[in-house]
């Protein structure tokens, strides 16, 4: 038989640690020394005995202890299990929460958006003047245009009439001009015919 062998085998009777292999030696060795030994006496036999029944009562009661402890450990392993499911239970539930405001902040960005979009709108709709001023401005303006339209074709007709007299003044004006040259060219000749 290899360590290996020895120490899986001890590991199975002492598993947790708790020194029952030791005991269950010690026993094994006490009863075979028990059964070996010839007492002298009924007192030594029964003292032997009695310490293999204390012996016995010390493993029994060590595995007791150890049933009890591998129970607790099972119960708190158990507690542990479902505390972990109660976490993971939790956080499903806090994730559909912050999925859920997600979802709710997203609607009220786009509610805050619309709502400032139709501010705006409102806003310029105020700003404007009414259809029926705009009509009324709208039909001040035509008759205004129409006044400037007349005007306007009244000082074309005098301008033009202006300038007709203007061209009749300039003509003569030069023609006097042109008069005057020639009289003061006849003037200078005579003026000249005399001084010779």
């Amino acid at each position: 038989m290899t360590e290996e062998h020895i120490i899986k085998r001890r590991l199975m009777f002492d598993g947790e640690g708790t020194g029952d292999d030791r005991r269950i030696n010690l026993l094994q060795k006490m009863i075979v020394k028990w059964v070996l030994t010839d007492y002298q006496s009924q007192e030594e036999n029964q003292i032997m005995y009695n310490k293999i029944l204390s012996q016995l009562c010390l493993i029994e009661h060590s595995r007791q202890k150890s049933d009890l402890v591998k129970l607790k450990n099972e119960k708190q392993l158990q507690q542990y299990k479902d505390y972990q499911n109660e976490v993971a239970i939790n956080v499903e539930n806090v994730k559909e929460t912050i999925n859920t405001s997600k979802i709710i902040l997203t609607e009220v960005k786009c509610e805050k958006h619309q709502k400032l979009m139709y501010n705006m709108i409102v806003k310029d709709i105020v700003e404007q003047p009414s259809r029926v001023e705009t009509t009324k401005c709208a039909g001040q303006l035509q008759m205004t245009i129409t006044n400037m339209r007349d005007s306007q074709k009244i000082l074309e007709n005098e301008f033009t009439l202006w300038r007709k007299h203007f061209i009749v003044l300039l003509t003569s004006a030069n023609q006097i001009r042109l008069r005057l040259d020639g009289l003061k060219a006849i003037e200078s000749s005579f003026t000249n015919d005399v001084l010779k």
